[in-house]
């Protein structure tokens, strides 16, 4: 039996981004993944950077201005690294980043992030991902 609908996290004053991720499937459920990283974003908590961002480094969880940026990145990440189901090209959306905030020439870099809106190839894709993390998901 799936899950139930898990509660939407909340970022304390967030900043809101576009950032793309893959998909992990977990049977009844799906996460979203790093799209150049191995990390699993958790659901129904903040997904937190091992190191805080600041202007010496480049840690962080990263987050771009536009969707067109997301888009983009989209197309960079590799098609053996992405998707749940069989052609499924990932996942980009908008993303609650909040903490301690470091802005740069693209976007942000922050402390902590959620999900916010989903953008994916399929409809099952977005529902499994919706259900995930309480988040707003659809086709692309």
């Amino acid at each position: 039996m799936p899950p139930a609908c898990l509660q939407k996290v909340r970022v304390d004053a967030p900043i809101i981004a576009w950032r793309v991720w893959r998909v992990a499937p977990a049977g009844f459920v799906a996460f979203l993944k790093s799209a150049f990283r191995e990390d699993l974003w958790p659901a129904s908590a903040l997904f937190r950077s091992l190191v805080l961002p600041h202007a010496e480094n480049t840690a962080g969880i990263y987050g771009l201005f536009t969707r067109e940026e997301a888009v983009a990145a989209l197309k960079l990440s590799s098609p053996e690294r992405r998707g749940i189901f069989v052609g499924d090209p990932g996942v980009f959306g908008t993303v609650a980043l909040g903490g301690k905030i470091i802005e740069h020439e693209r976007g942000y870099r922050a402390a902590v992030a959620y999900p916010q809106h989903l953008y994916c190839a399929n409809i099952k894709t977005a529902q499994v991902l919706a259900r995930t993390y309480g988040c707003e998901a659809e086709c692309a």
